[in-house]
């Protein structure tokens, strides 16, 4: 999964740097494919990562029950 790279860097810093890397590929795929297309393809893609973000935001957030 993570890298020990990783491992220093806060839940935001790698969301910041995977959104980096997500936006030039959601640029092409709206060239390739159409923006409507390109869109749906990436939401699909990205729901189960979105769930774990939020988890993990949660068990992460004082006071909070996941």
């Amino acid at each position: 999964m993570m890298t020990d790279v990783a491992d220093g860097l806060s839940l935001l810093d790698r969301v910041k740097i995977q959104a980096e890397v997500l936006v030039p590929v959601l640029r092409r795929l709206r060239s390739e494919l159409g923006a409507e297309r390109a869109v749906a393809l990436v939401a699909a893609a990205l729901r189960d990562w979105q769930r774990s973000v939020h988890e993990r935001i949660a068990a992460e957030t004082p006071g909070e029950e996941g």
